[in-house]
């Protein structure tokens, strides 16, 4: 059977980079016993089992930008390596830091590819304070490729052990080597951040942040992704990366000091759109009430909120709209009737959550999720109408079972466009 091995740095779920060094015996024990600027983490169960895990700065002229992460696992004289990346979650009740390496082989009819992860994770009460590792294994093969690394891993065990392993740590800390050090820099350099409230486009006002993640890539740019609100149940992903080095593209010249990392994130925030766009605001409410459902949308010639109401039912009735009559400003949202209009914005806020309190709240197959869904609910209608937009309804509009709706029209006046809601559908 022909295979190659690949390996690398996961990052966003794509694969970088080659796999260097992997099979056993392929790393020197002065490599491996050599402490003084890398972790080295035991198991207590297995002392036979060490691994190290070290950053290199990269030596091509395509590399020389970029800082590796890489573990060595030995046993005795035997040894293997692989690629790592570096993630982290950070929330007031605890830190998680990850060091996840893997490799993958691949063989040519792709019938007996083989994977193999270790990952490892420093759990922490906050940032900054001392945190316990662990490490866990994941494997997919028959062993035929990945045999010698197994064996590593297993020792005098039949098995691969599964679950969380505790592990004792010795050596690193040093931030330019220690992957786990670099981490914990960072979770102090924004740990700040948990105690403010940030402008997102996804709500459009300023929302507090319940945790966020990173993602360190190999020029040492952090993605960042926010979890907002009181239950952290809308995400919010910054658009651009930020370097956490003191000159991005120079990782010889070390990191940026915490508040000047702190200080890029904030200036990456500043500059991210504060309003919702309403047409994604618009996708993000169907996809709680109605993904699926009869929603429709008509681009209008006014930008009227009144004269967009009567264009809209004109194109989508045609000579079924002459029945129709139209209000102004209603207190509440009407169905079963043939009439259309304008809608205040509270009651078009009312709307929304009526609905959900209504029938989704009960229909949902995880009831916990409900408090979360809700917010996220009310905090889209706030955001849309933040962002500008006007609301009206469909009073004659029916859902897919033939059945009277609350159906919600969300106005852009700008984009002269209508949408309609259908907050509660029926399907068949």
């Amino acid at each position: 059977m022909k295979a190659r091995i690949l390996g690398g740095l996961a990052l966003a779920g794509v694969l970088v980079g080659a796999l260097g060094g992997c099979g056993a015996g392929d790393t020197g024990d002065s490599e491996a016993d050599a402490t003084a600027n890398k972790l080295v983490l035991t198991a207590s169960g297995d002392s036979g089992l060490t691994f190290t895990l070290e950053m290199f700065d990269g030596k091509k002229p395509s590399t020389k930008s970029e800082r590796f992460t890489k573990l060595v696992a030995k046993r005795g004289k035997k040894s293997f390596s692989l690629w790592c990346s570096v993630s982290a979650q950070v929330q007031s009740s605890g830190v998680e830091d990850k060091v996840d390496c893997s490799g993958y082989a691949e063989t040519v009819s792709n019938d007996d590819d083989e994977s193999l992860s270790v990952t490892f994770q420093r759990a922490a009460s906050s940032a900054g304070a001392d945190g316990t590792y662990s490490v866990e294994y994941a494997y997919s093969g028959d062993g035929t490729i990945y045999g010698d690394q197994l064996a590593i891993l297993r020792g005098k065990a039949n098995e691969l052990p599964t679950g969380s392993i505790a592990l004792k740590a010795k050596g690193g800390g040093g931030i330019q080597r220690d992957p786990f050090a670099m981490a914990g820099y960072v979770d102090e350099a924004l740990a700040p951040l948990l105690s403010e409230k940030i402008l997102a486009p996804e709500v459009g006002s300023p929302t507090k942040v319940k945790s966020f993640g990173y993602d360190l890539s190999t020029k040492l740019e952090a993605t960042l992704g926010f979890q907002l609100g009181n239950t952290g149940a809308i995400s919010y992903d910054l658009a651009e990366a930020v370097s956490i080095m003191k000159t991005p593209g120079t990782p010889a010249d070390g990191l940026e000091s915490k508040t000047g990392i702190l200080s890029r994130v904030k200036d990456a925030l500043s500059g991210a759109p504060t309003t919702l766009d309403i047409a994604s605001g618009v996708d993000a409410l169907e996809e709680i009430f109605s993904p699926g459902a009869r929603n429709d949308s008509f681009g209008v010639s006014s930008s009227t909120p009144i004269t967009m109401v009567h264009q809209y039912i004109e194109k989508k009735y045609e000579a079924d709209a002459a029945g129709y009559k139209f209000v102004s400003d209603a207190d509440s949202l009407t169905s079963d009737e043939q009439v259309a209009g304008t809608l205040k914005s509270a009651a078009a806020h009312d709307a929304v959550l009526d609905a959900f309190d209504g029938w989704m709240a009960d229909s949902l197959e995880n009831p916990e999720e409900a408090p979360a869904l809700r917010q996220k609910a009310e905090k889209l209608i706030d955001g849309l109408i933040d962002a500008g937009a006007a609301f009206g309804f469909d009073g004659f509009e029916q859902n897919g079972c033939a059945a009277p709706t609350a159906f919600l029209l969300v106005l852009d006046p700008k984009e002269k466009t209508v949408y309609g809601v259908d907050l509660n559908p029926c399907i068949e």
